[in-house]
């Protein structure tokens, strides 16, 4: 029998997204913490830096760079935690944002190759934080905490805020690099727990016969929705799906060929639905939390699931079979509450199965 296999998200894309969701409260509370500290230094830099030297110049161009970027940072993880921003918008903000840390703290190194009054620690401090992006927070603030007493160790100064001598530079060098040994280490190590539990998780919450979600999560969604209703969010529809002939399927070839009609309507349903949840809550029917740009196109994807459901030859295991399935939707207007807006594309369903059948004349069940 044909049976789609869940497809869970593995990839370190969606993990480490996953992970910066989760400890948002805490990024935010990082960057503007480096966002204040560049505000100090510009505004120092207004007063101390001589503008006709071309270095201090690069100094205070290289703060106001960094302080954009941290404010975009904020502002686009702020955005993403309300929901008004898609996960991979928060996923490549982040890279961007680990690439200008290190563009930044690179020429501030080599502005400082000589000494000054910036000193080279700085640089072992936000690559250290650059690593907080990714990696398990908590771990990264030990780190940082660490890196403050190695490097004050090292240098051998009263203040932590003093230039490196040449020898401890390649100390500090060494310092840097065993910090980004250990990160990618502990980063690997994060990943592999993670996608263990979330596979566990996606095992909990997916149909293992379509790859869909199953009733635990339908019913979790539900709830979801009734408190959007109650706070006036009402931008969505409810679809069900009946696929017709399955009980005619399985008297007359066997079950795995029924089956097989349910599991294929499974794996066409998210290319036409793209932007929905969608759910095999048992035996033929289907049902799907039409939001996003499906919503905004309904008409299209209805006609979209008319010409790839309505009626199709399509054949197993040498047996001809039709695929067809019925389907109503109703959006949410006055109803106060998912239960409504559901039983009013239940009763759309009902009536659509009745055209489908006289057009096609094709069995209800």
């Amino acid at each position: 029998m044909s049976m789609s296999t869940p497809q869970f998200p593995f990839t370190n894309k969606d993990v480490t997204t996953t992970l910066v969701k989760r400890y948002s409260t805490v990024y935010l509370i990082v960057l503007s913490i480096i966002s204040l500290f560049e505000v100090f230094m510009i505004a120092r830099g207004i007063f101390v830096f001589d503008f006709a030297r071309i270095k201090h110049v690069l100094y205070f161009v290289s703060y106001i760079f960094l302080l954009t970027m941290s404010l975009g940072e904020v502002l686009i993880i702020f955005l993403n935690k309300k929901g008004k921003l898609k996960d991979s918008w928060l996923f490549y903000s982040m890279y961007a944002y680990c690439l200008a840390i290190v563009i930044w703290a690179s020429l501030i190194s080599i502005l400082d190759s000589n000494g000054s009054d910036i000193p080279f620690v700085y640089f072992t401090i936000i690559i250290t934080i650059a690593g907080l992006l990714f990696i398990n927070p908590w771990y990264y603030i030990s780190t940082v905490l660490a890196s403050f007493t190695a490097v004050f160790l090292i240098s051998n100064k009263d203040d932590l805020l003093s230039g490196l001598s040449g020898g401890d530079l390649i100390n500090d060098i060494v310092f840097i690099v065993m910090c980004i040994l250990v990160a990618v280490r502990q980063y690997k190590s994060t990943l592999k727990q993670e996608k263990y539990a979330w596979t566990l998780n996606e095992l909990n919450y997916t149909d293992h016969l379509t790859g869909l979600g199953n009733e635990r999560k339908y019913f979790e969604v539900i709830e979801r929705i009734n408190s959007g209703i109650s706070k006036g969010r009402k931008k969505f529809a409810v679809t069900v799906i009946d696929v017709n002939g399955v009980k005619v399927t399985n008297d007359k070839y066997g079950h795995r060929f029924g089956c097989h009609l349910i599991v294929t309507t499974g794996n066409i349903l998210p290319t036409i639905f793209k932007s929905s949840t969608l759910f095999h809550i048992g035996g033929d029917e289907f049902v799907g939390i039409i939001e996003g740009e499906d919503y905004t196109h309904l008409d299209a994807r209805l006609s979209e699931f008319k010409e790839k459901l309505e009626y199709s030859d399509i054949e197993f295991e040498g047996k001809p079979l039709f695929l067809s399935a019925a389907i109503g939707i109703a959006k949410c207007e006055d109803e106060s509450s998912y239960r409504e807006v559901f039983q009013k594309a239940d009763a759309a369903m009902y009536e659509d199965k009745k055209i489908v059948k006289e057009t096609h004349n094709i069995p209800s069940r």
